[in-house]
């Protein structure tokens, strides 16, 4: 598969999630939100998060679902190691991400604080 064309449908999708409340469930019930930060193609990072933002921007439901699909780890992975991102505005979406996140209820906190993300 061409990487524009996936890299684009991303953008789309964060286009549409950013919309009113129900096209961010569309996307949600499409079940992408596990495989957004799975792509080894760092292309793909940019617009992966943007979709993660608009999700996590959501109610707590919605950031537990974002926890539960197992984000977390891939989210440290792009935070911490240099490596993995071609870019400090990645970082800046992964870390605004988990801001979202952590204004959601205790476990929410407890799940970010577990991954050594947040010191407390």
């Amino acid at each position: 598969p061409d990487p524009e064309v996936g890299v684009t449908s991303l953008w789309v999708l964060s286009y549409i999630a950013d919309g009113r409340d129900g096209y961010l469930q569309l996307v949600i019930n499409s079940g992408i939100v596990p495989l957004l930060l799975a792509h080894p193609n760092r292309e793909f990072h940019s617009p992966s998060v943007k979709v993660l933002r608009c999700v996590c921007s959501g109610t707590d439901i919605h950031r537990q679902m974002t926890i539960n699909s197992g984000c977390l780890p891939q989210m440290a992975q792009l935070l911490l190691e240099p490596s993995m991102v071609q870019s400090t505005s990645v970082r800046l979406g992964v870390a605004q991400d988990l801001s979202n996140i952590a204004t959601g209820n205790l476990n929410q906190i407890q799940a970010i604080h577990e991954m050594g993300l947040v010191p407390i």
